[in-house]
């Protein structure tokens, strides 16, 4: 894989789906104190622990169909340009947002937070 595409995908598991999936976990278990990390605390904290369990387990799904989306947007639209280190990532890529998935993909090469392939 080039070694632009792999930056990129590194930078955007550690940045935006490892860190999105940390700060949904600090909502749901309290360690946020906003108006709004205290009502998602609250929620959770009601339901039961099969439900918990479930919601943990949607959490990165929702994450990771955000970044397919994302991805896809970008490949969609070609007034879209993303470069790293002045080269193109979505002319270099025969897919970005296929990029994320498989056991050489981005989320299993770079991502710390969970994930269970469906």
């Amino acid at each position: 894989m080039n070694d632009e595409l792999e930056e990129f995908g590194k930078f955007l598991m550690m940045d935006v789906r490892d860190r999105t999936i940390i700060d949904v976990d600090k909502c749901t278990s309290g360690k946020y104190k906003s108006s709004r990390a205290l009502k998602i605390s609250s929620g959770y904290s009601s339901l039961s622990e099969e439900s918990k369990k479930y919601v943990d387990e949607l959490i990165p799904s929702i994450v990771d169909t955000c970044l397919n989306n994302l991805l896809d947007m970008f490949e969609l639209h070609e007034e879209i340009k993303v470069f790293m280190n002045e080269k193109n990532i979505i002319q270099i890529s025969d897919g970005l947002s296929g990029e994320l998935y498989t056991e050489d993909g981005w989320i299993q090469k770079f991502s710390n937070q969970r994930f269970e392939e469906l």
